[in-house]
């Protein structure tokens, strides 16, 4: 942070505190990245195997013919708007789980405050700015690969008739895992455009076991 953003500042530490916030979420988005996508197929074999790269569950698992973790939707590509996924993780050591560097009291999250530095912008300019380092250190481990089921091929803003989720799939997805879907550590991960399906596919339901009111 260009020192001068500090000239005539009140409260500095709360204004760098709110910077660097802002630059934390990005490490977090980053980081979520790298779990879900990270490196993607098409950056090579050298990648994939490079040190130091998370390797992604949609890298990971992305064949519906040989990996009978991953259950394809069946969505045709006539009129689409895009394709989605919906993962199933089983959480714990038996599982799927996180590994941190031992003795580490922030999950793999270091911060260190390293003073006012010497920096340079991006044309080579030397300026003086507030510098804070950060560092995530984490692995993605998968012990049982039955703890990672993945519901693909999901149409976006489609109804389950037109290629939308088929609420089936996750059925399938739940009994897949080591517990049959049992484990009170499951849990069920779809972006925006799957969740309103969810929701509306509970609308829908006319039994009394499966209703909107009781989706969590």
């Amino acid at each position: 942070l260009d020192e001068a953003l500090f000239d005539n500042v009140s409260d500095a530490i709360a204004l760098r505190r709110g910077e660097d916030l802002m630059a934390l979420e990005g490490l977090g988005q980053g980081a979520s990245r790298g779990i879900l996508y990270g490196p993607m197929i098409a950056d090579g074999v050298a990648a994939l195997q490079s040190k130091g790269r998370l390797i992604g569950l949609f890298t990971r698992y992305n064949d519906p013919a040989t990996q009978p973790n991953v259950i394809d939707n069946k969505a045709s590509n006539s009129g689409s708007t895009g394709f989605t996924s919906a993962l199933v993780l089983e959480w714990g050591e038996g599982g799927i789980y996180f590994a941190f560097p031992q003795n580490s009291k922030t999950l793999g999250l270091k911060t260190d405050d390293m003073g006012l530095l010497p920096c340079y912008d991006k044309n080579n300019k030397r300026f003086f700015g507030w510098v804070t380092r950060m560092l995530a250190q984490l692995a993605l481990c998968v012990r049982d690969e039955r703890a990672v089921q993945r519901v693909g091929s999901i149409k976006v803003g489609a109804a389950k008739a037109d290629g939308g989720l088929d609420d089936d799939n996750l059925l399938r997805a739940l009994d897949g895992t080591p517990s049959v879907g049992e484990s009170p550590n499951i849990r069920i991960y779809v972006p925006r455009e799957v969740k309103i399906q969810m929701d509306i596919l509970a609308k829908n339901q006319t039994n009394v076991n499966y209703k909107y009111s009781e989706i969590g």
